[in-house]
């Protein structure tokens, strides 16, 4: 669930529903494990339709649509504070509107490093596998236990 907040430019000014199951299981303990996600939200997106009924006007506007998200990953522990992964995800808009919405598909991969028992940073790196999806995304994050 995404509930507004930030500026009106990056919010969709209203609470958008949304549901994500978690799993994940060990293959050898301790060292390699596989999980993934299933997720489907509420996303608020722009639409144009340039001739809207060949009256050579366009229309534009939002509307809402189900965004359908799946991932797979391989976690490898290193050592007992340094991780790595790799992933494979996609994103699956239903009752999109427009030419270049379409499934997006990902491969990427990053390494984890656990500060303390409750406290882990991440860097990531990855690439689009289709003409929908970005060429290369990179990024960096934490992760808090409590």
């Amino acid at each position: 669930m995404t509930v507004p907040s930030g500026s009106r430019d990056f919010s969709a000014r209203e609470v958008l529903p949304g549901v994500n199951l978690l799993y994940g299981w060990d293959v050898i303990k301790d060292r390699v494990s596989v999980g993934g996600s299933t997720q489907a939200n509420s996303v608020r997106g722009d639409f144009e339709l340039p001739d809207f009924m060949g009256l050579g006007q366009a229309v534009t506007g939002q509307h809402t649509y189900l965004l359908l998200a799946q991932s797979l990953t391989v976690n490898y522990t290193l050592t007992e504070k340094l991780g790595a992964y790799t992933e494979w995800f996609a994103f699956f808009p239903h009752s999109a509107v427009g030419p270049e919405v379409g499934p997006e598909h990902y491969l990427d991969g990053g390494f984890t490093y656990k500060v303390t028992p409750a406290f882990q940073l991440d860097i990531r790196a990855g690439v689009g596998l289709n003409r929908h999806a970005a060429d290369f995304f990179a990024g960096s994050g934490f992760a808090v236990k409590y």
